[in-house]
């Protein structure tokens, strides 16, 4: 078994597979758990040192996620069955790019309220897969050319509300600054500045996230927080010496981004998880779709419809600066979403990166909706929306359960699952190994995210700190 199975690991390693999708094809199904567990230690055993590394994997292997078909819906669908028809590139890595591409062309106009919260079609994605084989970057060339049509028939008609007269910005990066992204869409200072622009539409290509990463690790790097306010919409301005500040108003940045999952997880620091960088993004697992010796480039005849449809739904909804709203049905089905979601909040570092779910959600139902032309968002684009989202947040554990690095947590949960416990007794649980003050940190971010509650019952009589009794919410 030893020696055909490292033959089959370093063919698959050669084609771009990692390891958990390596034990994933080579472990049968149909075997009992005793035994796909004895059969990794023994795959840990036989790899060597290097494979060793990612050992820890092994038991945490997770199944490819799937796309379902609720969520290639419409336009975006659309795009991807044709461009994907003659090529090796990812469905998913189409569709996404796709979506991405044409919220930026959208800008704001179109916008969902929430509270006193607005989403626009803003979106920040970032596609993860094997050097080379991934096939990450031959999934934004055909959507490039669509986008490149469409803003020629846009363009070409007579009346064109504001920006839409203006070509889209797209920028290849790579990201390296906050400064160096808001100068792009920088707010004029005076009539005469050339520099600055009314148009605040941006989309950024980055072929090499993990550059981005290492460049935000630098003291004194602003790139995290800029690029946390774009995706809120705020108005950009950092701070800086120089005397005339640069501004950007409500900016609309989007961005599909390109990593390997090994640069994501060596790079992607505490701060940036922790933080709320990496829930900005959606994080995508994509992977070559067959081996095509000789890629087909898309039809023009398929590019001219698919633009002219692109372009007719952004002038569209362009014609149309007014708050989107969810029908009735779309409500109804919303309330179930919204409760489904807030049920299945993972916790440690896979919860910190999924953690703007229900906003994630509205997000691309509200681009489902715009893609459509529609007036208001129904319930298949919320379905549509919810299914997309699913695909994301199984991409993440995909990626990032092995690195969900917080036992302590997981421990506590379902300790509390079985009745309220006092805080003494969640150390004791761990037979007082684990240090008090990592049990208080991780029971005030469960706190904080309405997981547990606590209380103190004091005792007529008793000496000393009453007892704080924790219980699990739900």
């Amino acid at each position: 078994m030893s020696e055909t199975f490292v033959k089959d690991y370093n063919d698959a390693h050669r084609n771009g597979v990692n390891i958990r999708e390596a034990a994933d094809a080579l472990i049968s199904a149909q075997q009992s758990d005793a035994e796909r567990t004895m059969k990794r230690k023994e795959i840990a055993d036989d790899l060597g040192d290097a494979v060793k590394l990612e050992a820890d994997h092994l038991d945490r292997v997770a199944a490819w996620p799937k796309l379902s078909n609720a969520a290639t819906r419409g336009l975006a669908g659309e795009i991807s069955r044709v461009a994907t028809a003659g090529s090796e590139a990812d469905p998913v890595a189409v569709q996404i790019s796709a979506m991405v591409a044409i919220g930026a062309l959208m800008g704001r106009s179109r916008y969902l309220r929430i509270s006193d919260t607005y989403h626009h079609a803003r979106l920040m994605a970032a596609l993860c897969g094997g050097t080379g084989k991934g096939r990450k970057g031959t999934s934004w060339g055909p959507v490039e050319r669509l986008i490149g049509v469409a803003q020629e028939k846009i363009q070409s008609a007579s009346t064109l509300p504001f920006p839409l007269g203006k070509p889209l910005k797209i920028s290849p990066g790579p990201l390296s600054s906050g400064e160096g992204i808001v100068d792009i869409i920088r707010d004029k200072v005076g009539e005469d500045d050339e520099g600055g622009t009314d148009d605040k539409r941006l989309l950024v290509i980055e072929s090499e996230l993990a550059a981005a990463l290492r460049s935000m690790q630098r003291n004194g790097n602003n790139l995290s927080t800029m690029l946390r306010c774009a995706w809120d919409g705020t108005s950009l301005s950092p701070l800086t010496k120089l005397k005339n500040r640069i501004v950007a108003t409500n900016p609309h940045i989007c961005i599909v981004a390109h990593v390997t999952t090994h640069e994501l997880l060596a790079l992607l620091n505490v701060g940036d998880i922790w933080g709320g960088f990496a829930n900005r993004f959606l994080w995508i697992c994509v992977r070559r779709r067959a081996i095509v010796p000789f890629p087909k480039p898309t039809p023009d005849a398929d590019v001219d419809r698919l633009a002219g449809e692109i372009a007719r739904v952004v002038r569209y909804q362009a014609d149309r600066p007014t708050e989107m709203v969810l029908s009735n049905s779309a409500q109804d089905l919303w309330a179930n979403v919204y409760t489904e979601l807030q049920s299945t909040e993972h916790t440690g570092v896979l919860g910190a990166c999924t953690s703007r779910s229900e906003a994630q959600t509205l997000r691309l139902a509200l681009t489902f909706a715009l893609l459509d032309g529609a007036d208001r968002i129904e319930d298949h684009h919320v379905e549509a929306g919810l299914s997309l989202w699913r695909y994301a947040d199984d991409s993440a554990r995909y990626i990032f359960g092995g690195a969900d690095a917080d036992p302590i947590g997981a421990a506590i949960l379902d300790a509390l699952a079985h009745g309220p416990m006092t805080q003494n007794d969640l150390r004791d649980l761990f037979c007082r190994n684990v240090p008090a003050v990592r049990i208080a940190e991780t029971l005030n971010d469960f706190q904080a995210r309405g997981r547990v509650e606590m209380n103190v019952v004091k005792v007529q009589g008793q000496k000393g700190r009453p007892p704080k009794i924790w219980t699990r919410v739900g």
